[in-house]
């Protein structure tokens, strides 16, 4: 396990790896969007939009829908923007699939920046 940069939330005293690389992707990139340092490609709005699309019923960003939008982006999704959507959608699957590394602070800083990808479009 590494030490997260960001402080675990309340209810732990560590977090796992996985959950600190999630937690730091959606600060760096939410962070460069607002400063545009970073701008979604028409791909990237385009898959961003797809996993919100999918999520619209029930809110939830599951490992499975997330998979489906990577599969949808294919190796193109990989190559924009060096890659970043698709590490963080990467990294968000895992967190995804397993609810008790969940954390309603990070999964709505998630959905908030996919929010702004999509709406590059």
């Amino acid at each position: 396990m590494t030490r997260p940069t960001h402080p675990a939330p309340a209810h732990r005293l560590w977090e796992p790896a996985s959950v600190a690389r999630l937690r730091n992707l959606t600060a760096e990139l939410a962070q460069d969007l607002a400063t545009a340092r970073w701008t979604p490609t028409e791909l990237e709005s385009h898959i961003a939009d797809l996993l919100l699309t999918s999520a619209a019923g029930d809110g939830a960003l599951t490992g499975q829908r997330i998979r489906g939008v990577l599969w949808e982006g294919s190796m193109a999704l990989t190559r924009a923007n060096d890659g970043r959507l698709a590490g963080l959608l990467a990294s968000l699957a895992p967190v995804a699939d397993e609810p008790e590394l969940s954390d309603r602070a990070l999964m709505a800083d998630v959905h908030a920046v996919l929010d702004r990808v999509a709406g590059c479009r």
